[in-house]
């Protein structure tokens, strides 16, 4: 069972489902499960190297490369600018708290500045 348990974890992912909230194993430890032990939903989880998946453009650093952030919350800086308010992307490296990906498709396409 993916239970948070406060004396065993450090940290906990939370359920992001409407009436839920539940919090359950971290990722790295042994009770993680990919599924919320309350209600049973899909947690969003930390996205692995290879994975493709569709990211948020929520802003842009100084030398104008983008920076996505998954549904689940996870932060990732794209190799690329971007017009577009959503890409799919190809994770490349995965940090604790954030990731790298390079862009294989723009979506939803509009002016940032």
């Amino acid at each position: 069972m993916g239970r948070y348990h406060p004396s065993v974890h450090d940290s906990f992912i939370k359920c992001d489902q409407p009436r839920c909230g539940a919090r359950n194993a971290p990722e790295e430890s042994e009770e993680y499960d990919t599924e919320c032990w309350r209600c049973g939903e899909p947690l969003d989880g930390k996205p692995q190297p290879g994975d493709e998946i569709v990211v948020d453009i929520v802003d842009e650093q100084d030398d104008g490369c983008a920076i996505g952030k998954t549904e689940g919350g996870f932060v990732l800086f794209l190799d690329e600018e971007l017009a577009a308010l959503e890409s799919t992307v190809r994770v490349t490296e995965v940090d604790e708290t954030h990731g790298r990906a390079t862009v294989i498709g723009e979506n939803k396409s509009t002016n940032l500045q």
